[in-house]
């Protein structure tokens, strides 16, 4: 996705500095491979416990996701 999309974490930070009055970014945004590829790697958990713990990120917080499947052949994106 960030091949198809270089300028997405940038673009995650001004939204949220567009908005700081209702989102805070506590760390910054972490790109992740989906599909297989995120089910069948342990490494991944361990790299998201990391990054969670290390921005202090508990229970009484909140997440996102965002998600973006690239349709084959084409240019276009689906997010969900």
């Amino acid at each position: 996705m960030s091949d198809c999309w270089p300028d997405l974490v940038p673009r995650i930070r001004a939204y949220a500095d567009t908005h700081a009055a209702s989102i805070a970014l506590d760390a910054d945004p972490l790109l992740v491979r989906g599909g297989e590829d995120a089910k069948n790697s342990p490494e991944l958990v361990l790299r998201l416990q990391a990054s969670f713990n290390a921005a202090g990120i508990d229970r009484h917080s909140y997440g996102t996701t965002l998600q973006i499947t690239l349709v084959p052949g084409t240019s276009e994106r689906r997010r969900r």
